[in-house]
């Protein structure tokens, strides 16, 4: 079993907003090594987009893989993809991701 770390990217069509929201997800992933995990974890977190309250739609985007690590062995692959930690972070619109990582520390 893996954790992965992901960074995920939101955008909202037709919005006024200037500012890009990203949010630092850890999720589950049942694999036998690092490799398969990754591969995994790229699938499972395609989110299709959805209307939000507002009328507009929102799309997300995996900005990155940030780490993955092993830990205990003692979950079902039913947990694959099930999310055990999540945090939004709002920037400015024209942040790249390598600046939201730096800003946040993401990589630490």
């Amino acid at each position: 079993m893996y954790s992965v770390k992901l960074l995920i990217a939101s955008h909202v069509e037709e919005s006024s907003s200037e500012e890009k929201i990203w949010e630092e997800q850890i999720i589950l992933v049942h694999a036998p090594n690092e490799h398969v995990a990754k591969e995994k974890a790229e699938r499972l977190i395609r989110i299709s987009p959805y209307e939000n309250a507002d009328g507009n739609i929102v799309h997300h985007t995996l900005a990155r893989i940030l780490d993955i690590f092993k830990c205990v062995d003692s979950f079902s692959p039913s947990d694959d993809g099930k999310e055990v930690y999540s945090r939004f972070f709002i920037t400015p619109g024209h942040w790249t991701t390598e600046r939201c990582i730096r800003h946040f520390q993401l990589d630490q």
